[in-house]
């Protein structure tokens, strides 16, 4: 599967980086493929979601086209 990220998931990064979160696009790929929860949006988007520590979690909303996600 090819994941594609967009030009605002790009641009969270580095807000989240500027808040103390270091998540990185390895973290959101495992997301991605290996969710410990998955449902979707109120928009129809897949949304996939993994714990970054014991009290939060890292939630993905991700549309999927064939073999690509973005």
């Amino acid at each position: 599967m090819k994941i594609v990220f967009t030009k605002h998931a790009l641009e969270k990064f580095v807000v989240l980086k500027r808040l103390g979160w270091n998540i990185t696009r390895v973290k959101i790929k495992q997301t991605i493929k290996k969710p410990k929860w998955e449902g979707t949006s109120r928009f129809g988007q897949e949304t996939a979601m993994s714990l970054v520590d014991e009290k939060h979690i890292i939630r993905v909303v991700f549309d999927r086209e064939g073999d690509i996600s973005a």
